[in-house]
């Protein structure tokens, strides 16, 4: 899948916003390091590129990988010529094999982690066990990865099951940014209420508090505080200021040199 249009490289983007803490240089193919600070690199979707190359996997099912990964693998290597990123979005289900098929050709790899009970897992087709260990394999295998985890009233939004999430992930590594996001009414579910900001910094101060050194309150934009921007976890300087999906101030790719430094550094 080619995305060539305006219109539809903001798709793209929207898509795939999740995994954007790194790029690589298109002219050398290698990934480019901290800054001192120890923040992590983005994409800032300000230097988009003409083609944006994408494949999502079906989140709606327990069995997401196979239907999906050929075609996938088949796209990624065209990208991969080219000098795109690859980007995987997943509900989390996977084998070694078929993670090791994907390996050679995936930059990026997103799993929505939607509950940490069994018993809600169960509820939509799924194992948590299942997921936990697909959420392993993928960082093992050395995958860029992120978490997103959609917030419903009610379903997954204690205390106690967010401060299992994040301590699951941190305990994984600190450095595997967590993307808490909000719910709200449509189609047919109609039920629960809409997540309230106030849910999102909740949950935010939990992974905090857990050790995470990269949270994310999504889709409220303007509602969430800091949480939209990207911050260095050692000093708090504010590196990318967003609204939404928009960049408002980008100082990682404003800074210059190998090794970049901050004021709040020091």
């Amino acid at each position: 899948m080619r995305v060539s249009s305006t219109t539809s490289r903001r798709a793209a983007a929207t898509r795939t916003w999740q995994i954007s803490r790194l790029y690589t240089t298109a002219r050398t193919g290698r990934r480019r390091r901290r800054c001192a600070t120890r923040a992590r690199w983005e994409n800032p979707w300000t230097s988009l590129p003409s083609s944006w190359w994408t494949s999502r996997s079906d989140t709606e099912r327990s069995s997401s990988p196979p239907p999906t990964t050929s075609r996938a693998v088949d796209v990624f290597k065209q990208a991969r010529e080219r000098g795109f990123t690859t980007a995987y979005i997943s509900n989390g289900n996977a084998t070694r094999e078929v993670l090791e098929y994907i390996r050679p050709w995936t930059d990026l790899y997103k799993i929505d982690l939607k509950s940490f009970r069994d018993k809600n897992y169960r509820m939509l087709g799924g194992k948590l066990e299942n997921i936990v260990n697909g959420v392993r394999m993928v960082h093992e295998m050395g995958f860029w990865l992120e978490i997103v985890t959609l917030i419903i009233p009610g379903f997954n939004d204690s205390d106690e099951e967010l401060t299992d999430i994040a301590r699951f992930l941190a305990g994984i590594s600190p450095d595997i940014p967590w993307h808490v996001t909000a719910f709200h009414k449509d189609y047919k579910m109609q039920d629960p209420d809409n997540t309230t900001p106030q849910t999102l910094l909740r949950a935010a101060a939990i992974g905090e508090a857990e050790g995470l050194r990269y949270i994310y309150a999504g889709n409220l934009p303007g509602r969430v505080g800091r949480y939209e921007d990207t911050r260095c976890p050692d000093c708090q300087a504010t590196l990318i200021r967003r609204f939404g999906y928009r960049i408002l101030e980008d100082r990682l790719s404003a800074a210059t040199g190998a090794t970049r430094r901050f004021p709040e550094s020091g």
